[in-house]
């Protein structure tokens, strides 16, 4: 029985290389579907030229189903036809998985960030500016290690420009906890709420690279 969550033939298809540590590759189709593992699927072509495979490499497989969400697997490349049309028959290794997206998932991360919150004292405005970590990143908001003690409404301005993503937002406080960490007081949780949609799917892109990173170190 063929997995209700493959995509269709005709679909479009995600490749990772993760034999050579390859980026994203340009976007290839499900050709065909032999069984509920093996599978033809059009070989990446960029600039009219063909991004080599080859055989026994390990693919990360990604795609989008309707009102499903969005799924990967791993396979192993089988075949390499390169004459006419550029085709690769692989086979699926692991079990298809679901990915988390956007505001859902919170990845772990620390990353060093600035944050700064305005402070009203009296008639005067005040700006308070602190050296932070980040604990954890979502599409949807950021918690962040820090000495400072808000309270839950106060809005700050938090900036990140370290390790392939760069963000400086507004956002509200909504959570805060006592830290674990020996070097802050305080994990505050900060909703997002001025962000383009341009800069979250940033954000989720760089959840997605690193969730890969993990996958392919046997972490997740």
């Amino acid at each position: 029985m063929i997995n209700k969550y493959l995509p269709n033939v005709g679909d479009k298809l995600e490749l990772h290389d993760l034999s050579r540590a390859k980026g994203k590759m340009p976007i290839s189709q499900m050709l065909d579907i032999f069984d509920d593992k093996t599978y033809l699927i059009s070989g990446p072509i960029e600039n009219k030229n063909l991004v080599p495979l080859y055989k026994d490499n390990i693919l990360e497989v990604v795609y989008y189903k309707e009102n499903k969400g969005k799924f990967f697997f791993q396979a192993t490349i089988l075949e390499v036809k390169s004459k006419g049309i550029y085709r690769i028959k692989i086979r699926r290794t692991t079990r298809i998985k679901k990915i988390q997206q956007r505001n859902f998932y919170r990845l772990s991360c620390n990353l060093p960030a600035t944050k700064e919150h305005l402070l009203n004292e009296g008639n005067e405005e005040r700006c308070i500016n602190e050296e932070c970590v980040t604990e954890n990143i979502s599409g949807g908001g950021i918690g962040v290690l820090c000495n400072y003690s808000h309270n839950v409404g106060d809005v700050v301005n938090v900036a990140i420009n370290s390790d392939g993503i760069i963000l400086n937002t507004k956002g509200e406080v909504v959570r805060i906890l006592k830290s674990n960490n020996h070097d802050y007081k305080y994990t505050i949780g900060v909703k997002f709420l001025e962000i383009d949609d341009s800069k979250r799917e940033e954000i989720i892109k760089f959840i997605f690279r690193e969730q890969r990173k993990l996958r392919k170190k046997g972490l997740m």
